[in-house]
């Protein structure tokens, strides 16, 4: 018998927005829920990471044609094009 149990991301992770309460707090924290790699979402979401950066960190609004995007990933935890390259599947 193996017992398994997962330490909250909070201990481990600095910055993990345990509440998010802004959009790029949620981006953060479905990123780090999935293990997730800055570089992975943006490959992903086809944006230069410095885009992901400005959403999570600096507060900056993604652009139009980013939002539908991001709200794939955010609802279903994928980013569409390129999804595949992360995920495995």
């Amino acid at each position: 018998m193996t017992l398994h149990f997962e330490f909250p991301k909070t201990i481990f992770c600095k910055g993990y927005p345990a509440a998010p309460r802004f959009l790029g707090e949620e981006i953060r924290k479905k990123r780090m829920d999935l293990g997730l790699q800055i570089t992975d979402l943006a490959e992903a979401l086809s944006v230069d990471e410095s885009s992901i950066l400005n959403w999570e960190i600096r507060g900056v609004k993604p652009k139009r044609g980013n939002l539908r995007k991001i709200e794939q990933f955010l609802k279903k935890g994928t980013a569409g094009v390129g999804w595949d390259r992360i995920s495995g599947t």
